[in-house]
């Protein structure tokens, strides 16, 4: 079995380098980006398409599932780090308070999913793709 880790398509907060909320959709770059992808897997053999429900991954797999026709799952498991109060902030500012919210040791001051238990969900995500893999070969 093959996988392929794709990340979403450009979103203004990204480009802008801004922690996102969930909710931020793709930009118009983002969005034709995802189309190429889509075009550029479309004769790949794909069993299944996993995205976590986050507007900009559940876009993006869309237009590889319109391309490709594998069924898609949105699987909450596969979000990023939930940064709390941290989202909607500019990286460069966190940055020069010293905070930087990628490293594996960092603390936040306030509740948020610790890199520990992000890799633990990540790994549940994993474990989904595997048993979807499986479940798609019994048919």
């Amino acid at each position: 079995m093959t996988i392929l880790l794709i990340r979403h398509g450009e979103t203004d907060l990204n480009a802008a380098r801004v922690i996102q909320m969930p909710e931020t959709p793709l930009s118009a770059r983002g969005v034709k980006q995802a189309e190429r992808l889509g075009e550029r897997l479309s004769n790949a053999d794909i069993g299944q398409i996993l995205a976590s429900d986050h507007a900009r991954a559940h876009t993006t797999a869309q237009a590889v599932e319109r391309a490709c026709g594998a069924p898609l799952a949105i699987v909450p498991s596969l979000r990023e780090r939930n940064y709390g109060d941290l989202r909607g902030k500019p990286y460069h500012k966190l940055g020069q308070l010293g905070i930087d919210p990628h490293a594996p040791d960092y603390e936040p001051p306030f509740e948020l999913l610790d890199y520990t238990a992000f890799v633990t969900r990540h790994g549940e995500g994993a474990r989904r793709a595997q048993d979807l893999q499986r479940m798609s070969e019994l048919q």
